[in-house]
């Protein structure tokens, strides 16, 4: 898979206390898996990966809306993530999803140096509830 983890991360993500994470699995492999650290009302998307031979066939998309549903269900309002400046297919998937850039962040990326653009979806919004303390 693309950029993938190492098994200690993994392990080290799935022990994680205020950590959330899903897999998609297709004739029993893995070929996606998407972690949040979530903090309530807050969570962060730290890393979402699906197989290249496995992208461009809506899997991310489920994984996330899933992932998402879950987390809202759960007291999450709000979620975050940063992707490439360059990833133009992330943060399509991303706006399709309701996420908007508030902010960047300056030579974040290394291999090569980029920017990573930092995205924000209010779920309540989407929803129609509003903010409490809004």
């Amino acid at each position: 898979m693309a950029a993938p983890w190492t098994d200690s991360q993994l392990a080290a993500e799935l022990a994680a206390k205020n950590g959330s994470g899903w897999v998609i699995e297709v004739a029993g492999a893995v070929v996606g898996y998407a972690f949040f650290r979530t903090s309530p009302p807050e969570s962060e998307l730290l890393h979402l990966v699906i197989a290249p031979e496995r992208q461009r066939q809506g899997l991310a998309r489920s994984l996330m809306d899933w992932s998402l549903q879950y987390l809202e269900q759960n007291g999450v309002c709000t979620c975050l993530l940063e992707v490439r400046d360059s990833n133009k297919a992330a943060r399509q998937l991303y706006a399709t999803l309701g996420f908007s850039q508030v902010g960047r962040r300056k030579k974040y990326y290394c291999g090569p140096v980029e920017d990573a653009v930092l995205l924000q979806r209010d779920m309540k919004e989407l929803n129609g509830e509003g903010h409490e303390n809004a």
